[in-house]
């Protein structure tokens, strides 16, 4: 049984992520609804598609950091710790100025016709992937990542914010959020490399070409996945670009519902491989039927609220219908599924392959859906094409998730 300090610090911790969580969701719910009142919901939703493109361009920047980060820090000494920073640092670095170039052509296509400042939304987007949140998981210290990474980004938000409320002026807006993205950066790296010493900045081309190497898995599996969800918003804002506000609006609070979703996630990888081997498949069935349970109440609570929020946060400015919520309303359901069903058991019984393939498989599908249905029926057929994605992702690990644990209970007999 654990004693009841343990209990107190496995709670300190929990909330501290919580912490983190809630103040991110919270920032966003503020401040994107202020953008849209004083820069117009064309402008706010060219905003979101540079997001959208800096969220794929950012996974190939993070480089499968975000994914196996915690575990390595994990591993790693103290001493070692710093130096695993820097070595990140300038990898991700050299893959930014790699990538700068194309980002910002993408960009220009995409919403070139409003000028610098989505350019600069999305750099600031963008330089988010040199952050190391996943660094304070690793080092179990949440307090920490909330006070020296989000707290940073957070209150740059804010502020860049209140910048373009006093001066109206988009440009002034983005800059000061590409700024208060740098400076999060900063504050965070100076916080952990101050408490790991013995580290030095070199270029060593040999070593960054086994860093890239040994992340390249991962990478492939994030950058299948940020491709299939990005590219719906991509999709309308290139070719529907008249309806492009109302979708941008459903898939922000579609990510939004996902956060609230993470929890149950987050609770399951730890619950599902922490008892003993013949517990396993039990613990996985009950995780499963939870996370069904709570996806069904988000779906059904997205499909009925978000055409009346959305209106609510815009102002009016904004419609979303409810064709369209019912289609991500599906997403969101597969989703909390796909979410225990994939990290949670078939990564703990030696089935992370199939996590892989699923993700493939979705991408390989949703991708041409966003663009063909999106020509076809607009928003709609945006949402659809997102809907089939994760429905098709959570399918192929519930069907191959008997097998492996046949093969799992085989091994170990």
């Amino acid at each position: 049984m654990m004693r009841n300090g343990g209990v107190l610090r496995v709670g300190a911790r929990l909330s501290g992520f919580t912490v983190s969580t809630t103040l991110t969701l919270l920032s966003g719910l503020i401040t994107f609804p202020i953008v849209i009142a004083v820069a117009g919901a064309t402008v706010w939703a060219s905003f979101a598609a540079a997001q959208s493109l800096a969220t794929v361009f950012g996974v190939l920047v993070g480089y499968g950091w975000g994914i196996l980060g915690p575990a390595q820090v994990a591993m790693t000494l103290s001493s070692h710790r710093g130096q695993f920073l820097a070595d990140s640092l300038i990898t991700r670095a050299l893959l930014l100025l790699l990538l700068s170039v194309p980002f910002s052509a993408l960009v220009i296509l995409l919403v070139g016709d409003q000028g610098l400042a989505p350019i600069l939304v999305g750099f600031a987007t963008l330089l988010a992937a040199l952050a190391s949140p996943w660094f304070y998981a690793g080092e179990a210290r949440p307090w920490r990542l909330v006070f020296f990474s989000t707290a940073p980004a957070v209150i740059g938000s804010l502020v860049a914010c209140g910048v373009l409320v006093v001066s109206r002026d988009v440009i002034a807006y983005g800059g000061t959020q590409l700024l208060a993205a740098a400076a999060a950066v900063v504050v965070q790296s100076v916080d952990i490399l101050k408490r790991h010493r013995g580290y030095s900045f070199r270029f060593a081309p040999h070593r960054i070409g086994l860093r890239l190497r040994d992340g390249l898995p991962a990478v492939l599996t994030a950058i299948m996945a940020a491709l299939y969800v990005n590219a719906p918003l991509i999709a309308v804002t290139a070719i529907a670009p008249s309806v492009a506000p109302g979708y941008a609006m459903a898939d922000r609070l579609f990510r939004y519902t996902k956060a609230f979703l993470a929890p149950f996630s987050q609770y399951a990888q730890g619950y599902v491989p922490a008892g003993a081997p013949a517990e396993r498949k039990s613990r996985a069935t009950r995780a499963l039927i939870g996370s069904s349970i709570a996806g069904a109440i988000a779906a059904i609570t997205f499909a009925v609220l978000v055409p009346p929020v959305g209106s609510l946060l815009s102002s009016g400015e904004i419609s979303v219908s409810y064709l369209v919520s019912g289609l991500l309303a599906l997403a969101v359901l597969a989703v909390s599924i796909s979410s225990v069903s994939g990290l949670s058991v078939l990564a703990s019984i030696g089935g992370s392959r199939y996590i892989a393939v699923s993700t493939f498989v979705g991408a390989c599908l949703g991708i041409p859906a966003a663009i063909c249905l999106t020509l076809l029926a607009g928003a709609v057929g945006a949402a659809t094409s997102m809907a089939v994605a994760e429905v098709v992702v959570v399918s192929i690990q519930l069907i191959v998730l008997p097998v492996m644990f046949r093969r799992w209970n085989e091994r170990e007999q």
